[in-house]
């Protein structure tokens, strides 16, 4: 969506995050294919699979393991926040996922159900493959384990506890509204 696009490269370039943070203008899914996704909603914009007259935009979609392959080195986070698609964003993304290097997912699990997708399967799933549900502490400067995925919103999941705890711990401290982070 290039009005969203172009908010996210706003957003980079206001918190100095261009050089550490690589943006792509891409939609993601299951397999290499070209989806409709509506244009009116906002944030809340998704792929739009019903056939509806809703406006909608033609997007070309991609795995996300094809669109790593290109990078020299893994990511340390992925966010992954598509209005339900995330079961399909997931299983193109089956090679990150099995990589041995920390990585941290940011995922909402919601309106799943639209696609054919159930949030509890989705989250058992990354469970099965070495990820932790996760809480962040910012004014303890930790991570707590937590037994369910957060209902409705995004939840953190790490595929190393361990590394992930130690470099909150331990990472360069933030002021935000006075307080640090």
């Amino acid at each position: 969506m290039p009005d969203t696009f172009r908010q996210l490269r706003a957003n980079l370039r206001q918190n100095n995050l261009e050089g550490r943070v690589n943006a792509l203008n891409k939609g993601v899914g299951a397999a290499s294919d070209t989806l409709r996704f509506t244009v009116s909603e906002g944030a809340n914009n998704h792929v739009n699979t019903d056939g509806t007259n809703e406006e909608t935009v033609s997007v070309p979609v991609e795995p996300v393991d094809s669109l790593l392959a290109d990078f020299s080195s893994a990511p340390a986070i992925l966010k992954i926040d598509v209005e339900g698609w995330e079961g399909a964003v997931l299983r193109g993304a089956e090679e990150t996922l099995s990589q041995e290097a920390p990585l941290a997912l940011i995922v909402e699990l919601c309106k799943g159900g639209r696609y054919g997708f159930d949030e509890d399967e989705i989250d058992e799933a990354l469970r099965d493959e070495g990820f932790t549900p996760v809480v962040y502490e910012p004014f303890r400067r930790a991570l707590q384990s937590v037994d369910r995925r957060r209902e409705g919103g995004n939840t953190i999941y790490v595929n190393d506890f361990d590394v992930f705890a130690e470099r909150v711990r331990t990472s360069r401290a933030y002021s935000v509204l006075s307080r640090k982070l």
